[in-house]
């Protein structure tokens, strides 16, 4: 039934989501840590690469986890009546999971570009002049 199968992409979708967003929050490791936690007077590169990184990673982790809530709505709107459209071999609840986990495999590459742009930005950015702002001016006078 097509609302079964609904239900069972919503929740591997989901959980698809869910290991994104996981991911950027656990991907640091104690020697990352100790250099985002070491403090710069100027442009940090580590602090840019793990913003950059979690960035990538909500990003992609938003797109699944809207993409697992629009097929909840459908699952509930459509009648338990009508017959999934999936061939045979994808209506087992394992393999419709696995098939989702194997869909999802690209999103892990797109975080990487993603994450690679964002850094790329960043460092471009750091390397023009920086006007002056008057609140640290004015902090650092005295």
């Amino acid at each position: 039934m097509l609302q079964r199968d609904l239900t069972i992409m919503a929740a591997s979708v989901g959980l698809v989501s869910a290991i994104f967003f996981s991911f950027g929050a656990t991907s640091a490791g104690p020697e990352e840590i100790c250099l985002q936690a070491t403090p710069y007077w100027d442009f940090s590169e580590p602090v840019a690469r793990a913003l950059s990184a979690q960035r990538a990673q909500n990003v992609i982790g938003s797109i699944f986890l809207v993409i697992a809530f629009i097929l909840q709505i459908v699952a509930v709107v459509v009648p338990p009546s009508v017959s999934s459209p999936l061939p045979k071999c994808l209506r087992n609840c394992l393999a419709l999971v696995i098939s989702v986990f194997l869909i999802a495999i690209p999103g892990f590459f797109a975080s990487r570009i993603l994450e690679a742009q964002a850094t790329e930005k960043a460092m471009a950015l750091s390397k023009l002049p920086k006007a002056p702002t008057p609140q640290l001016d004015s902090l650092c006078k005295p």
